[in-house]
């Protein structure tokens, strides 16, 4: 039900995971998430019972950078992109203030946000409104690539997020991407390398990391460029197919009957 609040017990007491909204959002990767591998250890997870399988990417499809700015009424200022659930946790309203940061810096910047809106961001965004943002909403998967495409930065400065496929699909298209230092997001984004991560909540690190990569179209080249690397070598699905196997075989060594572990 909305609202409900969920925990998980173990020996030396309670792990509460928080509101949800849905008994869906009850999950290992969910825990993961707003624990830690780490924290699972200290509170008497085995290691070697600790499989993070990850996600990958589809294919991303052919698109028109141009078709999208048609879209945005043509603007040509370099774009920074948010892509998900407009939910409060995703961090929305730290990137309005970053982007409007930047700008006041004068650095050129446009925000364009593509995802189904929520109560949360329908009240936000009845008092924020740009002639720089950019509110989608649901849109096409070929508009979605498209945004991709056109965009200059990919940023989900989400401060709980189970994966981020959306860094994924920045990277397909060679973007340098944006994320939350938090646990799940630390596994999948290479801080300076592959991307940069903020510490969540920040609108000021976020701004700075925005600003960063887009007056520095080398550094943003060059981490795009190693994202693609990262995509290919661990988030194809034939990568996860392994992991996948690895765990099973694993679970098979502890207990050769398959009956339980």
């Amino acid at each position: 039900m909305p609202g409900h609040t969920d925990a998980l017990e173990f020996d030396d007491g309670k792990l509460m995971l928080g509101k949800h909204e849905s008994l869906n959002d009850v999950n290992w990767d969910n825990l993961v998430a707003r624990v830690g591998r780490d924290e699972l250890q200290r509170l008497g997870v085995e290691p070697d019972r600790i499989h993070v399988i990850w996600s990958a990417a589809d294919p991303p499809l052919p698109a028109d950078a141009a078709r999208f700015r048609q879209r945005i009424d043509g603007s040509d200022a370099p774009l920074v992109l948010f892509m998900g659930q407009q939910y409060q946790y995703k961090g929305i309203t730290e990137l309005v203030a970053a982007v409007d940061m930047v700008r006041r810096r004068k650095v050129s910047a446009e925000l364009v946000v593509i995802g189904p809106s929520t109560p949360f961001s329908e009240r936000f965004f009845a008092q924020h409104s740009y002639p720089w943002l950019h509110l989608l909403g649901r849109v096409d998967e070929q508009t979605k690539w498209d945004a991709l495409e056109a965009s200059s930065v990919v940023c989900l400065p989400s401060r709980n997020e189970a994966f981020g496929r959306v860094y994924l699909e920045g990277w397909s298209k060679g973007k340098p991407v944006i994320g939350a230092r938090i646990p799940t997001v630390q596994e999948v984004i290479t801080e300076g390398k592959t991307g940069l991560l903020v510490e969540p909540g920040s609108s000021e690190q976020l701004a700075a990391a925005i600003e960063r990569l887009l007056t520095n179209p080398s550094l943003a080249a060059e981490m795009g460029a190693n994202g693609a690397l990262e995509l290919a070598r661990r988030f194809s699905w034939s990568s996860v197919v392994e992991r996948v196997e690895a765990a099973y075989a694993a679970v098979l060594d502890r207990d050769p009957s398959g009956r339980g572990v």
